[in-house]
């Protein structure tokens, strides 16, 4: 299986920087798992984990919503520090991307 790992408000202020820009993040991050469940309805075999930058304790990798899990860093804590560390935890769980 591949697993591609994706630091979520990084890809949205790429993607969509109005809305980021508005403070509309609720309604920006549901877009883009929209969008990445149509990506893997097409890549086969895949699944997406979406990390975001996040408040308090943070979050877990939620449970896959067709194919997609998301979590969230905690406070003081990037998101980018966190993808690290769930890349050194998959390293033997197949591609991770």
């Amino acid at each position: 299986m591949k697993t591609y790992i994706v630091d979520g408000y990084n890809l949205l202020w790429k993607l969509t920087p109005l809305l980021m820009e508005r403070g509309q993040l609720e309604e920006a991050r549901a877009g883009l798992e929209a969008r990445l469940v149509e990506f893997l309805s097409a890549a086969g075999n895949t699944e997406v984990l979406v990390v975001y930058d996040g408040q308090g304790r943070g979050s877990p990798p939620g449970k896959p919503r067709h194919g997609v899990r998301v979590a969230f860093s905690p406070s003081g804590t990037h998101a980018d520090e966190k993808i690290l560390d769930y890349i050194q935890a998959s390293l033997d769980q197949g591609q991770v991307f």
